[in-house]
């Protein structure tokens, strides 16, 4: 799993990839049976190459209470996620409108303008 080591200390130098790919990235668990826990993995983690699968813990296991709650607040932290992104998308074609209904007024003043002529 971890290095014990690792596990209940809090690290201030840099941890590096056991093959040296460079330094590896901390990370937050988003699992149900690690909610919430830090965790160093390979520097080339998520990328299309391929990681070496280093894998040391950073803090302490959750506790049996965190293990209850965690799945139910990382779920509730996705799908306020999910809503942020609508909203942005709302307030994008909001905004869209705006700039086409204040154009429509324009040209609406310029034919009356005209027309008054």
């Amino acid at each position: 799993m971890g290095n014990p080591e690792m596990s209940n200390r809090m690290c201030v130098f840099p941890v590096f990839c056991q093959v040296g790919w460079g330094r590896s990235n901390k990370a937050m668990s988003r699992m149900d049976n690690n909610p919430g826990r830090h965790f160093f993995g390979c520097a080339s983690y998520n990328c299309k190459t391929k990681a070496c699968g280093f894998f040391d813990c950073f803090d302490p296991r959750t506790c049996p209470r965190g293990m209850e709650v965690g799945p139910y607040i990382t779920k509730k932290i996705k799908d306020l996620q999910c809503e942020v992104r609508v909203l942005k998308q709302s307030v994008t074609i909001l905004k869209c409108l705006l700039g086409v209904s204040w154009a429509a007024i324009a040209i609406m003043g310029v034919l009356l303008l005209r027309s008054s002529n």
